[in-house]
């Protein structure tokens, strides 16, 4: 089962050659599922053991292929030295969306490395779950923004209407984000 119904999305986009701005519409289903947001709105509490959960092992290998991509792609200039007054925060001053960011391993992990991180997930239980753990590290306070309940087309049209709110470029562009991960998700939408 699907949760409740389709809705009406506005996509804006401007044009940075000539700074107009052009609207197309479309009506969207949510692509999720009922019956995982149970599944894992269940699995809340356990999110953080790992004799439960198996990405926590599989999350270091998660953020090395992320971290090699956006390298490779020219997103990351590494300093070769850094001091213990200066973290490794690569990721530092870029600002990240984690959709079905569960329990936060994920989410966690982008904010070590410098991101402001906005973590999204249908479950309103795991996300809460998610922001309680990250209360044990003192260094993530303020920089993960959990979002339960929400799907990433409820994210999608309200950045957008945040984004129209704003007359100029830079203040939309505000509204925008640098990094986007989906890991573990599409096989859970419907």
């Amino acid at each position: 089962a699907t949760s409740a119904g389709s809705h009406h999305i506005t996509y804006s986009y401007i044009n940075s050659n000539n700074l107009t701005k052009r609207t197309s519409s479309t009506t969207s289903s949510s692509s999720v599922s009922d019956e995982e947001v149970s599944k894992f709105s269940s699995m809340a509490n356990t999110w953080w053991e790992p004799n439960q959960n198996p990405l926590i092992s599989m999350n270091p290998t998660r953020m090395h292929f992320i971290i090699q991509s956006l390298e490779s792609n020219h997103h990351l200039k590494f300093e070769k030295s850094h001091t213990k007054e200066n973290k490794f925060q690569p990721f530092k001053g870029l600002k990240a969306l984690d959709v079905g960011c569960g329990g936060g391993l994920l989410s966690e992990s982008l904010a070590r490395l410098g991101a402001q991180v906005t973590a999204i997930d249908p479950s309103i239980e795991v996300a809460n779950s998610a922001k309680e753990h990250s209360k044990h590290d003192s260094f993530l306070k303020d920089k993960i923004d959990y979002k339960g309940g929400i799907s990433v087309e409820d994210l999608a049209a309200a950045t957008i209407h945040a984004a129209d709110s704003h007359t100029n470029i830079e203040e939309q562009n505000a509204e925008l984000f640098d990094i986007v991960c989906i890991l573990e998700v599409i096989e859970h939408a419907t």
